[in-house]
């Protein structure tokens, strides 16, 4: 034991006094320090943690921060613990975050405390419950909850860290605490998501290391390359690329090979089966980032356990706003739901135009001081099918060397695919066009138009050859005369930028974000007049100065948007929402709904499972069955057990069962005799 600016330092196990509260007695009128066993302390330690414990009256106890603990800064140095213990000194926010007990590690108990407790005086310690023979751990757990009875505070010292894992009470101990103090598990689940301890730690963190990221890459199965999938391979492989953040990625069960090869490429990158981060207890990184909207509140309560702060994109409103994109009223509303909470709940929400940010902050569904716009790259490097230089024709589409228009996308409404036939109409009649409209791309589900017209016939130069793979995808760009995009509403729009890369026009009007992200002397589409668009069109679906000034536009207009800069833009909001003071119970609220929306689709799945038992039950058993052993049947459990006794025996069945087969014949012969 030492004494140091009336402060005493008792390690237990390792000195004369045996239990807390003799220690806390021979300290005199000096605050308490309690260092436990295996714990390493590193240079001004102890001045810093009684400075975090006299930094407010109402303060009982000041715990460091330890390593091994999920209060701890990650990821440490390289340099080690003490080069770590030395940066979290230097870089600390000293927000000194209330906790819901002491930590058993490196802790100072205030004289105050000892005092105001008796604990000091008066050795007085769960009476009854066996205080005196408690651990070290168990006793300051104990003192924790007496000076929290009395109004005082247990504070975090964030810029104080220690090596090593806490002590814990014996497990008699902690089943009396509990039954002592029942709010005890309710309190550290709220300090397991109070943003102010959240903050402190990520404070703490700046400057320690490269910053830790979890990446949701759920979407990265098997599949033909959807847009989503390579926007979500693409920019993991470019924040790779930046070499400034520590990289894990929650991968699907079907992992698509592609991808699985690019992680590999990726130095330090680590995989998460979602499977593990289903269950629960996975350690948290620094930020963990959904490229892509959410759709479920499972979506989103899955990634609050993974990372400290929650950075979400979302591409657009276009399903929030229609109704006719959900199967119900009700899934719609659903959506509109989990939409609002997810990005009320959300850290920072990423956009990936103005436009888009604009819509949702028109409807107050984002907080202006947490929504960014980061545009996606054009440049892309990796595809999850592999396009080759040009690519494959689709098996759909005949060899007769005939031109044709490619209208790219799925046939949800707003992609306004009659429009792309009503122009090429209007070409054929005002502009001798002789060629075939191919459309590529899956059908969009609830609300898809299935074919242009709203089910009138197409024209037999419509040509639909539904989903077409990259290399297939790679080959109509290339040969098309001319990409036709008639979209009403995009929250980017990548096509045009993929066709000028193919070096082919692309006919699109200047709606939405592609006002923002085109040039407005590339939007040739006159929304929405055919006739006017075609001969705005007609001029670039043949070689000629019209057509490569055009290509050249959309190019260049390319060039604004790299991977690697939307990297970059990332990797910068990250940090600033690390380093931002936190909005805390802003964030609670939607958070704890969305949790609450989960649990109830869980248990009405749980209602919808029961009743297709019971249905099933009830057609095994039968009307009949349901009469003898159903609820109000004839036999009760007596008759039922004594019935089933005498049944069993094959001897006894067959001249049982044969009498009473008899019986009832002979019964429904008199009823209907009579």
């Amino acid at each position: 034991m030492s004494a140091q600016r009336s402060v005493v330092v008792w390690r237990p196990g390792d000195g004369p006094w045996e239990r807390l509260w003799e220690a806390a007695d021979a300290a005199g009128r000096a605050d308490l320090v309690v260092l436990f066993g295996g714990i390493e302390v590193f240079g001004d330690w102890l001045e810093r943690l009684v400075g975090a414990a006299v930094s407010d009256t109402g303060i009982a106890t000041a715990s460091a921060m330890l390593s091994g603990e999920r209060w701890a800064p990650s990821p440490l140095r390289s340099g080690g613990l003490e080069g770590a213990a030395a940066a979290v000194a230097e870089r600390s926010l000293r927000r000194r975050p209330r906790i819901s007990e002491p930590v058993a590690g490196c802790v100072v108990v205030r004289r105050a405390a000892l005092d105001v407790t008796a604990l000091g005086a008066g050795r007085r310690l769960a009476a009854g419950a066996g205080g005196a023979a408690w651990s070290a751990a168990g006793a300051l757990a104990e003192l924790g909850e007496l000076c929290t009875g009395v109004g005082l505070a247990h504070v975090l010292a964030d810029d104080v860290l220690a090596g090593g894992v806490r002590a814990l009470p014996e497990a008699v101990e902690a089943d009396a605490l509990e039954r002592r103090y029942p709010h005890r598990p309710a309190a550290r689940e709220l300090d397991g998501g109070s943003s102010a301890i959240e903050h402190a730690v990520l404070g703490a963190s700046r400057g320690l290391d490269r910053l830790s990221v979890t990446i949701d890459g759920r979407s990265l199965g098997r599949s033909q390359g959807a847009g989503t999938q390579v926007h979500a391979l693409e920019l993991i492989a470019a924040l790779g690329r930046t070499g400034r953040v520590s990289l894990r990625v929650v991968s699907p069960p079907d992992l698509d090979p592609v991808a699985e090869r690019t992680f590999g490429e990726i130095d330090g990158l680590t995989l998460l089966p979602y499977a593990t981060a289903a269950a629960g207890g996975v350690a948290e990184t620094d930020v963990v980032h959904r490229p892509s909207q959410v759709f479920s509140p499972s979506d989103l309560t899955l990634l609050l356990g993974l990372g400290r702060r929650v950075v979400v994109t979302h591409q657009d409103l276009i399903a929030y706003r229609i109704p006719e994109y959900h199967e119900s009223v009700q899934t719609w509303e659903r959506y509109r739901r989990v939409t609002r909470e997810t990005l009320g709940s959300a850290d920072h929400v990423v956009f990936f135009s103005e436009h888009a940010r604009a819509d949702a902050l028109a409807d107050d569904l984002v907080d202006g001081r947490a929504a960014s716009v980061v545009a996606i790259g054009v440049d892309h490097r990796v595809f999850l099918a592999g396009g080759g230089d040009v690519g494959r024709r689709p098996a759909g589409l005949a060899d007769d060397g005939g031109p044709f228009l490619l209208c790219l996308g799925s046939d949800l409404p707003h992609k306004n695919q009659a429009f792309a036939v009503e122009l090429a109409k209007a070409l054929a009649v005002g502009h001798g066009w002789r060629g075939r409209l191919v459309f590529a791309g899956p059908s969009g589900g609830p609300g898809a138009v299935g074919r242009a017209g709203g089910g009138e016939p197409e024209p037999e130069w419509v040509i639909r050859l539904g989903p077409v793979s990259e290399e297939e995808k790679t080959w109509l760009l290339g040969q098309a005369a001319a990409v036709v995009y008639p979209t009403v509403y995009e929250g980017f729009g990548l096509i045009p930028f993929e066709a000028g890369a193919a070096g082919t026009p692309c006919a699109f009007a200047g709606v939405s974000a592609l006002a923002e992200t085109l040039p407005a002397g590339a939007a040739t589409l006159v929304a929405w007049d055919a006739v006017a668009s075609a001969a705005a069109v007609a001029p670039l679906l043949e070689a000629g100065p019209a057509r490569t000034a055009h290509v050249e536009l959309l190019r260049t207009a390319g060039g604004r948007y790299r991977w690697d800069q939307t990297a970059a833009e990332l990797v910068d909001i990250y940090e600033a929402v690390v380093a931002a003071p936190p909005v805390g119970e802003l964030r609670r609220g939607p958070r704890e709904r969305l949790v609450l929306e989960q649990r109830l689709e869980e248990t009405e799945e749980l209602r919808r499972e029961e009743w297709r038992r019971d249905l099933a039950f009830r057609e095994e058993v039968g009307e009949d069955g349901l009469g003898l052993v159903g609820p109000g049947g004839v036999l009760d459990r007596g008759d039922q057990r004594a019935l089933l006794a005498l049944l069993s025996r094959w001897a006894v069945r067959r001249p049982v069962m044969g009498a009473a087969r008899a019986a009832y014949r002979i019964a429904i012969r008199l009823r209907l005799g009579g």
